[in-house]
């Protein structure tokens, strides 16, 4: 008896957070969920947290720490009238957050090579009411070696048509070791999320730059909030700044 009482129990918060998510979520009031301080593109109902399902809770889950490291790196570079170069748009939150710092002198250049991705930052970017300064382009810097949504459709910037910039932040997933072998510039500071996972371990990246003429410092895990995945598969960031600028 509690066994089957049990599945009927489950099988009515089931229906009703299907039924939540299908017609009553969508005439509730709503407001954006935030990551790192910043409005993305997902929305938070009302009734989320009681109706929603744990999956679909923790999905519109503000996350305050998110790419820490990076947010962290970006605040101590970024200054007004700054160009930002992001290589590994993501959701858009970084670009938003360099955009904000730079300020309306200033650019921030994207590269995202998911095109669901793209969509994503873009919405955010207009959120946050920085589209005049952001621009999100739908391509492919460097190899394809992690890219989200297994998105092979992308069209390749080669390398050396890359714009010179202040700021280069790259979060790429692994085409960071190529990118920073054939940069043909030399921007001041570079922040790098390192993937050991797909062939750029921080060791190596952090000897690449050095060669390259850049002083290094880890800034830790680039998600602290998942600070074991992070360590078990060398996810870090390097703020790294250009020793003849300095």
């Amino acid at each position: 008896m509690p066994r089957k009482f049990n599945s009927f129990v489950d099988f009515i918060q089931r229906a009703a957070s299907w039924l939540y998510r299908n017609s009553i979520r969508r005439a509730m009031f709503q407001r954006p969920v935030r990551y790192a301080g910043i409005d993305t593109f997902l929305d938070r109902k009302f009734g989320d947290s009681i109706f929603a399902g744990e999956y679909y809770r923790n999905l519109h889950a503000d996350i305050p720490g998110y790419e820490g490291a990076l947010v962290e790196g970006l605040k101590t570079f970024v200054k007004p009238g700054m160009t930002v170069v992001v290589i590994g748009t993501g959701l858009g939150v970084t670009a938003v957050v360099a955009a904000k710092l730079t300020g309306p002198s200033g650019k921030v250049i994207c590269y995202e090579a998911s095109q669901i991705n793209v969509d994503f930052a873009r919405e955010t970017v207009r959120r946050n009411g920085v589209a005049s300064l952001v621009e999100v382009h739908y391509a492919l810097i460097g190899p394809a070696i992690g890219v989200y949504h297994d998105d092979d459709a992308a069209p390749s910037v080669d390398i050396n048509d890359l714009p010179d910039c202040d700021v280069l932040e790259l979060d790429c997933e692994g085409s960071e070791k190529q990118i920073i072998l054939n940069l043909p510039f030399s921007p001041r500071w570079i922040l790098v999320e390192t993937h050991g996972m797909y062939g750029a371990p921080t060791d190596e990246i952090a000897n690449l730059l050095h060669e390259r003429g850049y002083a290094t410092r880890d800034l830790g895990f680039a998600e602290p909030r998942l600070a074991a995945s992070c360590e078990a598969n060398d996810i870090r960031v390097l703020a790294a700044e250009h020793r003849a600028s300095s």
